[in-house]
C-alpha cells in the first residue's frame, strides 16, 4: 500500500488546477502509489461546475484513486475519485474576527474509504479536533 500527498497553492481556474495537477498524479502513479491525496478546498470557497468531472477523468486516466476536497452545495467535501465516497465536513470552524466557514452546511454522518482490505475514516480540518469521530471510526 502506498500513498502520495500533493501540495499545491490555490489555482484560480479549473484549467490551471488540472495543469498543476496532471504531473504530479501521474508521478505518484510512477512511484507506485495507488492513491494521491489532495488539498481541501482545491479552488478555494467557491463552487467549480466540471470539478467533480475532470477530477474523476484525471484519477482515470491516471489509474489511482485522487481524495481531493473541494466546494460543493454548500458543503466542504472530501471526495474519493473517480467513483468513490464523498464525505462532508462535519465540524463547521466559525470564530470571530477569522475566516472560518460560514455559509456552510455542515455533514451528516462519518464516511469510510475501504481500500486495500483496510478502512480509512475520512475527515477535514477542524474535524481533526473532535476525538468522538474518530472514536466512531475505530
Amino acid at each position: 500500500m502506498r500513498l502520495a500527498l500533493a501540495h499545491l497553492g490555490k489555482r484560480e481556474s479549473l484549467e490551471e488546477l488540472l495543469r498543476a495537477l496532471r504531473p504530479l498524479a501521474q508521478e505518484a502513479r510512477e512511484r507506485g502509489a495507488g492513491l494521491l491525496l489532495l488539498p481541501e478546498l482545491l479552488l478555494g470557497k467557491r463552487e467549480a461546475p466540471g470539478l467533480s468531472r475532470a477530477l474523476g477523468d484525471l484519477a482515470k486516466e491516471a489509474g489511482l484513486l485522487l481524495v481531493a476536497g473541494y466546494l460543493e452545495e454548500e458543503q466542504n467535501r472530501l471526495r474519493v475519485f473517480p467513483q468513490g465516497p464523498a464525505y462532508a465536513k462535519l465540524h463547521l470552524y466559525r470564530a470571530e474576527g477569522e475566516e472560518g466557514d460560514e455559509g456552510l452546511r455542515p455533514g451528516e454522518r462519518p464516511v469510510l474509504l475501504p481500500w486495500q482490505g483496510r478502512a480509512f475514516g475520512l475527515a477535514l480540518c477542524y474535524d481533526l479536533d473532535f476525538p468522538e469521530l474518530f472514536r466512531a471510526y475505530a
